[in-house]
């Protein structure tokens, strides 16, 4: 019984940091459809109840994107259909433009961030450790400084050296179509 609550608790989690990696992008694809941002924040946050209630049934979903923008499309058109208030739903027609829209800017999101990855797998090592601790563990400079004992002005000098060098990295690689 623990192992399966344990399984079901890594499942609610991994569903977690997948939401949290698309909810803006969920919530102007929901704005577009309900053309009202709070209404959007209010549904994507029902989608994100939906999502972790049912966490163990969509574990390991293969496009976690249109199962979101699935769920988060139904509860729009529910809210419509409750609230008389709300504008007009839009045609199915115009949904299907929004949404090949929406995935393709999702498909193009997944490849800016593989491509990410790539560039900063060529940074020299301690230029993606300091990469790492200032913006996956969201050290500070002086922090950072400290940690590695180098002074804080090195630290700025190679962050900003690193974000020179990213930036060009994903620039020729979104030239060459993410090829770097």
């Amino acid at each position: 019984m623990q192992e399966d609550d344990h399984r079901r608790e890594e499942a609610a989690e991994r569903l977690t940091r997948q939401f949290l990696r698309y909810q803006q992008l969920l919530v102007a694809y929901v704005r577009t459809l309900v053309r009202d941002y709070h209404r959007a924040e209010d549904i994507v946050q029902e989608t994100a109840v939906v999502l972790i209630r049912r966490a163990g049934d969509y574990d390991r979903v293969e496009n976690f994107w249109a199962l979101a923008r699935e769920i988060a499309r139904r509860q729009a058109l529910a809210m419509q259909q409750k609230d008389a208030g709300a504008p007009r739903p839009i045609s199915e027609k115009v949904v299907e433009v929004i949404e090949a829209g929406f995935d393709e800017m999702q498909r193009n999101d997944l490849a800016d961030a593989e491509t990410l990855q790539r560039c900063i797998g060529k940074l020299p090592t301690m230029w993606r450790h300091i990469i790492r601790l200032r913006y996956w563990m969201r050290y500070s400079v002086k922090k950072i400084a400290g940690e590695l004992g180098r002074s804080a002005n090195m630290v700025s000098v190679t962050l900003s050296r690193a974000r020179i060098r990213l930036a060009d990295c994903m620039a020729r690689g979104q030239r060459q179509g993410g090829a770097l």
